[in-house]
């Protein structure tokens, strides 16, 4: 799980002359970021007695899934989020949450061509790969093939995955969100 930023918000007392004080309620935050835009974050509040959250973005009830008793979210876009806590007994505290995109590249999907016939190379992958633009990288496909785009041509039915690598074929890390290529022949399956 990945760390996130949080911090606590302390409510003014209303008392004259404004006071601040701390709260006995330890909320502790656990943040997952956004990996894609099909693959959101999470964020998990835990805390030292029972509470019930209402989850704001941009001072907006958060689009977020929430589980029954509301200190666990899923389906978390990236960006900051005001969640205020309450206890049983009234008390309140309200905690920023910043969940981040992640900046490693991401293999999404593949985009298959079928081979014409069981022994033709006339299929086609092409991998789409998130945050590619601002990188000079090169690709290794499970055949043993370095091509320069993220794509491999002359390809036989067969299952097929890249990594990504430097221009001087150092490895890269990246994440791999789908399923490898499984190219199989044109007459069978489209």
């Amino acid at each position: 799980m990945g760390c996130g930023h949080s911090q606590l918000k302390y409510r003014k007392d209303t008392t004259y002359p404004p006071t601040y004080r701390m709260s006995t309620l330890n909320i502790h935050t656990s943040v997952t970021p956004e990996l894609s835009s099909e693959y959101k974050g999470s964020v998990r509040l835990t805390t030292n007695q029972p509470i019930s959250c209402e989850w704001l973005q941009h001072d907006q009830p958060a689009q977020v899934n929430l589980s029954d008793n509301d200190t666990f979210a899923t389906n978390v876009e990236a960006g900051s989020y005001d969640i205020i806590c309450t206890t049983c007994n009234g008390e309140h505290e309200t905690v920023h949450v910043n969940v981040d995109k992640i900046k490693l590249l991401i293999v999404d999907k593949y985009i298959i061509t079928h081979a014409s016939s069981d022994m033709a190379r006339d299929g086609m992958v092409q991998a789409i790969i998130t945050q590619l633009e601002d990188h000079n990288v090169r690709f290794l496909w499970t055949s043993g093939v370095i091509t320069d785009q993220p794509i491999l041509h002359d390809v036989s039915p067969g299952i097929y995955a890249l990594s990504i690598i430097s221009t001087d074929n150092s490895p890269i890390p990246f994440y791999h969100i789908c399923s490898p290529a499984h190219v199989k022949i044109r007459d069978n399956y489209e």
